[in-house]
């Protein structure tokens, strides 16, 4: 029997007027770390919680659970600071 798995996470998406400002910004940064793999920016996102590899039989329960958490209002976030993941001395994710 196979099973499969899938990298499950929750994320929002980025508006275009951020996704413009990302592009410029890599485009800035692209000469200066040749080196460096830049994602589409079209495949960006922010994560909120990475929940890990899970059998397929359970991402349509984590879905409709996740379709359950709402908010009345507008959620207004703030960010400060930026980091890297796993580390700074090796990044993968900026």
């Amino acid at each position: 029997m196979v099973f499969s798995e899938m990298r499950i996470f929750v994320a929002l998406d980025i508006p275009d007027e951020t996704r413009a400002a990302v592009a410029k910004l890599i485009a800035q940064l692209a000469p200066l770390h040749r080196g460096a793999r830049w994602v589409r920016v079209e495949g960006m996102h922010l994560t909120l919680k990475f929940i890990g590899e899970q059998p397929e039989e359970n991402v349509a329960r984590i879905e409709k659970e996740l379709r359950a958490v709402h908010s009345p209002d507008v959620v207004q976030l703030r960010f400060a600071g930026t980091g890297f993941f796993p580390n700074p001395r090796s990044p993968r994710v900026f």
